[in-house]
């Protein structure tokens, strides 16, 4: 009986270990969570922001072509946090390695629009993830990443810096599309160091 105690207690203790060790959802289902709660909530401004321009006060405005008053309608409006949904993503993305977290930074980078999350969020990746299979769907949202002050100015120097870093260096022609702004064919050639000391 007391041998039967001690296992069951041993157990009990490796699923407590466990449960604590490993996040209590999935990255996926948080990214989704994170989603809906964040469509919903723009859901709602959109709403809030029809009302207004519903109201008896906003077409008084818009007759008298009164931007000022149109404007302070509207800006009365609480926008959803984008700061606040950026913060509660990168927290999550701190509980995940690897593409798991990679697909919460990603939500971060590319859905809340919030200049300081999207530095955070990307200067995690280039410090991190720079081989996931995942990037791609951060250099397909270069444009929105213009604004981030970790790295080039230029939104097509963004998707240029990224696949540069993160390119195998197999020898052999290389075939690359730079950016969404222009179609940019080049070939890379590893001519190897005889070669270039030939040259």
């Amino acid at each position: 009986m007391h041998t039967t105690q001690t296992v069951l207690a041993s157990l009990l203790m490796v699923a407590v270990v466990s449960a604590q060790a490993e996040p209590a959802t999935s990255a996926r289902a948080q990214v989704d969570r994170l989603a809906a709660e964040w469509q919903a909530a723009q859901n709602t401004y959109r709403q809030a922001l029809e009302t207004v321009q519903a109201s008896e006060a906003w077409k008084a405005a818009a007759a008298a072509k009164d931007r000022t008053e149109m404007r302070a309608l509207t800006d009365a409006v609480q926008k959803p946090d984008a700061a606040a949904f950026g913060a509660r993503a990168l927290a999550a993305a701190q509980t995940f390695t690897g593409d798991d977290q990679m697909l919460l930074l990603l939500w971060a980078a590319n859905e809340c629009g919030d200049k300081q999350t999207v530095e955070t969020a990307v200067g995690r990746v280039i410090e991190s993830h720079l081989k996931s299979p995942l990037l791609g769907d951060l250099l397909e949202n270069a444009m929105a990443l213009d604004g981030a002050d970790v790295a080039p100015d230029r939104p097509s120097d963004w998707g240029s810096l990224l696949a540069d870093l993160s390119r195998p260096r197999e020898s052999g022609p290389q075939l690359h599309v730079h950016d969404r702004t222009h179609l940019e064919l080049s070939f890379d050639y590893n001519l190897g160091a005889s070669t270039e000391d030939a040259a």
